[in-house]
């Protein structure tokens, strides 16, 4: 980011006010050295540069030095750092110029705790799983509740269409009236699901059944959850539902996955969503020349999600 002679004459103003609060008078203190003191970094972490651009936005470039070791999350031991994550953070204004502390934030490989990442949250995927647990052996992987309700809803959009031969008329234009979130539909919305949910069809049970099970989300306690869950299935397989029975067995092979979960509270709703999001603006604009404009289209169509997740220094 070049350098704008307006640019430099705020960076100068900062300077030197910034000379007059540490009380450093004329002596020989480079910017770098000066905000350093300012900011209190000590080593290993350092200033490599800091810009002053055309819209009066000072950017503060931090480092840490090579081979520097960090305390372990778990144990405290100093420890070789292994890999690193660059992060922005909003910091309070230089006097009246805002400014942004860009740093890389470093992950430690302890000689006695490893690589520690306690929970993995993801898709049920066989290749998936595999990957997390070749890299984290220690970590429990779940699966959420993003992931469980996809499948339920496949299971039930599969019986819908099994029905339509039987149930045609009842069930015309009913896909996205049975998808939906009950408090998402509108009224006529709404009385279509009413008339399909006091039919004698199978789309009727499943959708009840499904219903059912969003109740073990509510628990707090694995056991009562798993307990929970075993009843549920046992009124899956009374149905005979073949739709609904398959994507029962599928979350029993993942139950312990999907209690931990739900004792946890993680899930990837905000993460999931926004992928959507920025699928949907590729299939609009039929694919992207090039990178830089998918990446602007990525920053405006996500702004307000991914900037309430900014962490901020105070």
């Amino acid at each position: 980011m070049r350098l704008f002679c307006a640019g430099k004459k705020g960076m100068d103003d900062i300077i030197q006010h910034l000379k007059n609060i540490l009380n450093i008078g004329v002596l020989n203190v480079n910017s770098k050295q000066l905000f350093q003191m300012a900011l209190q970094i000590e080593k290993p972490c350092f200033i490599e540069k800091i810009e002053f651009d055309e819209s009066k936005t000072l950017h503060i470039y931090m480092k840490y030095e090579r081979l520097s070791k960090f305390p372990c999350p778990v144990c405290g031991t100093p420890s070789p750092v292994y890999d690193s994550t660059e992060r922005t953070w909003r910091h309070l204004n230089f006097f009246q110029y805002e400014t942004y502390i860009h740093a890389p934030i470093p992950r430690v490989k302890c000689p006695k705790d490893g690589i520690k990442v306690k929970e993995v949250s993801m898709d049920m995927s066989k290749s998936f799983q595999k990957g997390a647990k070749g890299r984290f052996e220690k970590a429990k992987i779940m699966f959420d509740h993003f992931h469980v309700t996809k499948i339920l809803k496949k299971a039930l959009d599969d019986t819908r269409k099994s029905e339509m031969a039987e149930h045609g008329r009842l069930l015309k234009k009913s896909k996205y009236v049975i998808l939906k979130r009950p408090e998402n539909l509108r009224e006529s919305e709404k009385e279509k699901l009413n008339m399909i949910l006091s039919s004698e069809s199978k789309i009727a049970q499943v959708y009840k059944l499904i219903a059912l099970f969003e109740n073990i989300w509510k628990y707090s306690r694995k056991a009562w959850a798993g307990l929970y869950f075993s009843r549920w299935y046992e009124l899956v397989q009374e149905s005979g539902i073949e739709q609904l029975k398959k994507a029962a067995d599928s979350i029993k092979r993942h139950i312990h996955g999907i209690l931990d979960a739900i004792v946890s509270n993680r899930n990837n709703a905000f993460l999931e969503g926004l992928n959507n999001k920025i699928r949907t603006a590729m299939r609009r604009a039929f694919g992207f020349k090039k990178l830089e404009n998918l990446m602007a289209i990525i920053y405006l169509i996500a702004n307000d999600q991914v900037s309430e997740f900014l962490p901020t220094l105070l």
